[in-house]
């Protein structure tokens, strides 16, 4: 009996001895550029694995094509632990929308590890607007007034096709590659609206000092806010964070990074700053992330095709 005991606790040390970590430095994808609400939410994210000794992680902002870049470098990279992407709704919504580049499937071409929270997309109008959302929403639908309309992601383009096809009026659209540009082109009143996350403590600071006002929420309709779908039915838009490895990524690989992202969604400190950037934090495991992606790309599937 004490033989087998010996022989079980050296197995274990073993085991334990072998668990997979990085051996070089890992490069971290941000699909979208520096400065943008994805990109503090990263960054974050990556402190909490720094703080775990996880020190030897570089950031590596490859934006453009909403975000298709840096999800194809993901994709080409070899799936051995050493290159992780922040993955957001933007990658679904590129899919949904067949944008140059999005040929991937958002479940089957990634070894996805867990999710991060999510939290709601929202319309920032320019100072200057003084028409609540029902108002805008009026002259819109009767023709008396148009709008120029600022995107910073994919599920935005795709939540203004819905818009301008109920409503059946064109929409000024004018995309940017990322936060800080619309948030600058707002506040400078070159577009009337953008439709963003809040995430960006810029932008909230922007709000905060009535350089720009929150219109409306793209969150589910609720009693206590004003909300899109109350006036355009089915406009709801919310991104969701999460990390995600290249597919055929060993399976201790996959757990090691798990582990990592839920023991820095544990600690308080980046916890908070989270939670400044108003995420719901909801860490799970890979199999609940990968339901949830293949859950809502099936949801919005249905939608895509009335748009066409």
């Amino acid at each position: 009996m004490k033989k087998l005991f010996i022989t079980l606790v050296l197995t274990m040390l073993c085991l334990q001895s072998h668990a997979w970590e990085p051996t070089q430095p890992v490069q971290f994808i941000v699909p979208m550029p520096v400065g943008g609400s994805s990109d503090v939410v990263a960054r974050t994210i990556v402190d909490g694995l720094k703080s775990q000794g996880i020190d030897n992680i570089v950031v590596v902002n490859k934006s453009g094509a909403g975000g298709a870049i840096g999800t194809n470098a993901l994709i080409e990279s070899k799936p051995n632990g050493h290159t992780i992407m922040f993955t957001g709704t933007a990658f679904m919504f590129n899919r949904l929308n067949q944008a140059p580049g999005a040929d991937y499937d958002v479940v089957n071409s990634f070894s996805h590890v867990g999710l991060i929270g999510h939290v709601g997309q929202n319309v920032y109008a320019r100072a200057g607007i003084t028409e609540n959302t029902a108002t805008v929403v009026d002259n819109l639908r009767q023709g008396k007034k148009q709008y120029s309309w600022g995107t910073t992601n994919p599920g935005a383009e795709f939540v203004l096709k819905l818009m301008s096809k109920q409503l059946a009026v064109p929409l000024t659209v004018v995309p940017y590659k990322g936060s800080p540009q619309a948030l600058s082109d707002l506040i400078g009143e070159h577009v009337d609206f953008i439709i963003d996350t809040p995430a960006s403590p810029v932008l909230q600071a922007a709000v905060d000092s009535g350089r720009i006002r929150l219109i409306s929420t793209l969150e589910p309709r609720t009693e206590s806010r004003n909300t899109m779908d109350q006036h355009i039915p089915g406009a709801v838009l919310y991104s969701w964070f999460g990390l995600s490895l290249p597919r055929g990524t060993d399976a201790e690989i996959v757990k090691f990074w798990n582990s990592a992202l839920n023991r820095a969604l544990r600690d308080p400190t980046i916890r908070s700053r989270l939670q400044k950037s108003q995420l719901v934090l909801r860490p799970g495991t890979p199999e609940q992330f990968t339901n949830l992606i293949d859950a809502d790309f099936k949801k919005f599937l249905p939608v895509v095709d009335k748009l066409q």
